[in-house]
């Protein structure tokens, strides 16, 4: 599996719509995590399985004006490496 779907958003945190914020996060965060979750029982079936999560600079980085995509890719890294 590679999980490679993803949004940006380009926005001080102060005025970044909440409904854009969210589906930042669903996109980039949850959706990998859920998609994952529910391929794993068939993945472990097979020794030659792999999964590829794309992650981003800005997953080990703080960058201005991308705090919630930043935030997506810091917790991508992390689930990744759990």
């Amino acid at each position: 599996i590679v999980n490679c779907a993803g949004m940006n958003l380009f926005s001080a945190s102060a005025s970044a719509p909440a409904d854009e914020v969210s589906l930042l996060l669903v996109v980039n965060l949850k959706g990998t995590i859920l998609l994952t979750q529910a391929l794993l029982p068939t993945l472990m079936k097979r020794p030659q399985a792999a999964i590829v999560n794309v992650g981003s600079t800005f997953g080990s980085i703080g960058y201005p004006g991308f705090a919630a995509y930043c935030a997506s890719k810091f917790g991508l890294r992390g689930y990744s490496e759990a």
